[in-house]
């Protein structure tokens, strides 16, 4: 007979594998699934926690309540984090597609967690009928239809180790939705997805989670039909910016902006869909995704120049006659984007000449510079032609 197991059930297994290697006990299959640890009912939303070493999953006490735990893998603890009757992480039920897909997230560096509060009281209550007892029970289940009150969520941010809430500011408007959020890189930071009731407005905030305070960086509108949650969102390292798709020429296609929200550039176009980001290579300077250039039925693997005016990563183009001149106290350019350059290029192994100026700035001057310039640029043209 075949078992199958749910992703949870086989990540909570191999970290009970570890903790019975660590204790040395025996592994057996029934010391891994018969623990009543890793009850199949028990193991929801769960995440690694980054850094290794541990886990967290969502479960229901005694009372009812749900709880966000943190489980050891090394040392079998298991630690409440989040609670219900302090918070009210959102139910299962109403992480539908379209939405949530976590009531909680992780920080980058592990010391804080995102979560979800979702108020439900202005929603209509309805009767569901448990048939299998006898005298049939009755539940009460709060769900808007359409045109009702919907619940009213917010976005709260807490030390993993203990300590206040701050609840991140979403604006006035209450009758709205939040579909994802994402930590940003730095782990100070997180971005807010708000959609409007009628789905057809979707604004990008970057929040400060110290404080709460939210900036609008980026809206797409789409007046005559609606805009789905965004899931190729990239944030990329040093706050250089972040990746976002988006179908305002009616075909999906990634784009670059800086942290502010400003535009720098268009990365794929053309009449076919970017149908996932799959990744960012921000050493080699590659973004990564899946599109149906070729045909609409098919799907293929592409990848782009994260930025195709940086020469640092068209280096695996280059094949030699550089010479690089730099005035050491340019305060346009400054030297240390040259000697990433010169880094970039002696560690493809390709050749290159390089001439620095010392405390000349963007434009090298003085009579007795110029002619030296002058004369290294001349010999240097005479020698690759």
């Amino acid at each position: 007979m075949k078992m199958k197991f749910s992703n949870a059930v086989l990540l909570a297994a191999a970290l009970f594998s570890v903790q019975c290697l660590v204790a040395q006990k025996p592994l057996t299959v029934e010391s891994i699934f018969g623990s009543d640890r890793l009850n199949e009912k028990e193991l929801r939303d769960v995440q690694w926690i980054p850094g290794g070493g541990a886990f967290s999953f969502a479960d229901k006490d005694d009372a009812g309540n749900t709880v966000v735990w943190k489980y050891d893998a090394a040392y079998g603890r298991k630690t409440r984090l989040l609670d219900s009757s302090r918070v009210g992480i959102v139910p299962e039920f109403r992480k539908e597609k379209r939405f949530s897909l976590s009531s909680y997230r992780w920080s980058p560096d592990s010391k804080h967690i995102a979560f979800f509060e979702l108020d439900q009281t202005p929603e209509m209550e309805f009767p569901v009928v448990d048939f299998i007892p006898i005298r049939n029970r009755i539940e009460w289940l709060r769900y808007p239809k359409a045109g009702t009150c919907n619940a009213e969520v917010r976005i709260g941010v807490v030390p993993a180790n203990g300590g206040p809430i701050v609840w991140m500011d979403t604006g006035e408007v209450k009758d709205m939705y939040i579909p994802r959020i994402h930590w940003l890189k730095d782990g100070n930071r997180l971005a807010i997805q708000r959609l409007n009731r009628n789905q057809n407005r979707l604004d990008l905030l970057i929040a400060d989670i110290r404080t709460g305070q939210t900036n609008p960086v980026l809206s797409e509108e789409n007046p005559s039909g609606w805009i789905d949650a965004n899931d190729d969102l990239a944030f990329l390292k040093d706050n250089r910016g972040f990746l976002w798709t988006s179908e305002r020429s009616n075909w999906k296609h990634l784009y670059l902006y800086n942290i502010e929200g400003k535009l720098l550039r268009q990365l794929t176009g053309g009449n076919w869909n970017v149908e996932r980001l799959n990744g960012v290579d921000e050493k080699g300077g590659w973004v990564y995704f899946t599109a149906s250039e070729k045909s609409s039925i098919e799907s293929h693997l592409y990848r782009v120049g994260l930025d195709e005016s940086n020469p640092i990563y068209s280096i695996d183009r280059y094949r030699g006659g550089l010479f690089l001149i730099h005035g050491s106290s340019d305060d346009n350019v400054h030297l240390a984007n040259t000697m990433q350059m010169v880094q970039a290029i002696q560690n493809a192994k390709k050749p290159f000449q390089l001439m620095v100026y010392p405390r000349k700035m963007h434009g090298i001057s003085g009579k007795k510079i110029q002619v030296h310039l002058y004369n290294a640029m001349t010999e240097f043209l005479l020698k690759q032609l």
